[in-house]
């Protein structure tokens, strides 16, 4: 009886954010600016590294949590050359990597890389949450961002999107949601802190 809601929602939230940018080319299209389409790499994009919060390519510190309103999610791919430190990586929207997110070919790349010895590139499935960041006292209160949430933290946020479900009666997009950074998994090398989540209150 809990599993129906979060296996309907984790459809719904798929979907919305490629509708959410699709909406967005169309009403641009239609008052005269065609080809502006959104898309992953649109906004500044948020990730966790070493316990904490970065914002953007200047890697602006947002400290261990943040509250944002999630718009919609999909399917991101990080695809690596290899496991290593120094591996050349591109995002992509499709699984085996065959495109980047604008769509572009990658098969020269690929091949490319094939040749340096590097065949079975490293694939890793994330979630690309777009988001507004809310209830800041800084210059980036109303941003739009984009949560780069790794494999390990997915669970936790359908989770938390059932939760509003269940308890709230409402969808992820009405949720006021405080990322957190979660408690240390594993061990010597390979020990990480994922990201956690929590319902703070309803979206205005």
């Amino acid at each position: 009886q809990e599993v129906q809601p979060t296996t309907t929602q984790e459809v719904s939230v798929q979907e919305q954010t490629q509708l959410a940018m699709t909406n967005f080319s169309v009403q641009m299209a239609e008052a005269g600016f065609d080809g502006l389409d959104l898309t992953g790499m649109s906004f500044d994009r948020i990730k966790l590294h070493e316990g904490t919060f970065k914002l953007g390519s200047e890697e602006v510190m947002l400290g261990n949590e943040f509250d944002c309103i999630v718009h919609g999610t999909r399917r991101l791919y990080v695809v690596r050359q290899h496991t290593g430190q120094d591996a050349k990586t591109f995002y992509s929207y499709d699984p085996k990597g065959a495109t980047t997110v604008d769509g572009s070919s990658t098969e020269e790349m690929l091949a490319e890389w094939a040749e340096d010895g590097f065949e079975q590139p490293d694939i890793k499935e994330y979630l690309e949450a777009m988001a507004t960041l809310v209830n800041r006292d800084d210059e980036f209160e109303d941003q739009m961002v984009m949560l780069s949430i790794p494999p390990a933290s997915r669970a936790k946020l359908s989770g938390a999107f059932a939760q509003a479900m269940q308890r709230l009666k409402a969808t992820p997009d009405k949720i006021i949601l405080k990322c957190l950074v979660g408690k240390q998994v594993g061990e010597g090398t390979k020990k990480f802190r994922p990201w956690a989540f929590k319902i703070v209150g309803l979206a205005d």
